[in-house]
């Protein structure tokens, strides 16, 4: 029964469509209300007033649990290894530290690459940036998807007024063209984990490819430009990967994918 009325729920129009752009180093999310055509889109990130993107890193306490997200990990981890070696030092007073710097934490940021070429039915492991601590990837990125999921409503809440629910809300988290479809599947089961959706084949949820979602943008901007035949080439330069795609116009606004390459950071980096 529980399932039939999630369904039913799937069945209504949403609310809102908010898209969760996952970065390898920075991350953020856009929005629109349905009402509104998708006229009016905004972006943002969490605890950024200005620029719409926040780094990809939780600082997490020795259990686990996150402390901070976004710029504000990177900046936790910075104080708390401050005031770390001011403790180990010849004249460190641990009373005057923080609660934070006298236990074991870690910073965790640059990890999705590590989905890339997972193997099936596994868990890639994910290792801090002290080289020590360890946590699986599915439950980093599930709370990194939550942090994301929890902005972005609070940040629609402001522009709102009335309730919203996550179920009123359709969700679009858009990734890497080099994906498989057992990695795609992977971003699903962290979703529901981190409560977007309530099981992961919901079709509140799509999974969109990067350069995919650039090139609809790149259209609805060129809007009566475009003429039918023409093309243009995406070239979606990220921290993991670099993705190019060329697209051709068709009629009544769709788009074909005439060609794709990819090729992974690193392995620009080394050629």
């Amino acid at each position: 029964m529980a399932t039939q009325g999630v369904i039913s729920q799937e069945l209504l129009d949403p609310t809102a469509v908010v898209s969760i752009d996952f970065g390898t180093a920075y991350c953020g999310i856009g929005y629109a209300m349905t009402a509104s055509g998708g006229s009016k889109i905004s972006i943002g990130a969490p605890r950024e007033n200005i620029a719409g993107k926040t780094p990809t890193a939780l600082f997490l306490d020795e259990h686990n649990n996150l402390l901070a997200f976004g710029r504000e990990a990177v900046q936790a981890y910075m104080t708390y290894l401050e005031e770390k070696n001011i403790i180990s030092g010849e004249n460190g007073n641990a009373n005057t530290a923080t609660p934070t710097a006298t236990k074991t934490c870690a910073l965790y940021q640059g990890f999705k690459m590590a989905l890339y070429n997972m193997k099936p039915g596994t868990d890639p492991i994910i290792t801090a940036e002290d080289g020590v601590h360890t946590i699986p990837a599915l439950k980093l990125l599930a709370m990194s998807l939550c942090a994301l999921k929890e902005y972005a409503i609070s940040f629609i809440l402001k522009q709102i007024t009335r309730a919203l629910k996550v179920d009123e809300i359709a969700w679009v988290i858009t990734v890497p063209v080099i994906w498989e479809e057992r990695t795609k599947l992977f971003m699903r089961q962290a979703a529901t984990e981190a409560g977007i959706v309530q099981y992961s084949m919901s079709a509140r949820l799509k999974i969109a490819l990067e350069p995919e979602a650039a090139a609809i943008a790149i259209e609805s901007q060129l809007n009566g430009v475009l003429q039918q035949d023409s093309k243009f080439l995406v070239a979606d330069c990220g921290a993991g990967t670099v993705d190019v795609t060329v697209w051709g116009a068709c009629v009544l606004r769709v788009l074909r994918c005439d060609y794709v390459t990819a090729i992974s950071a690193q392995d620009l980096y080394d050629t």
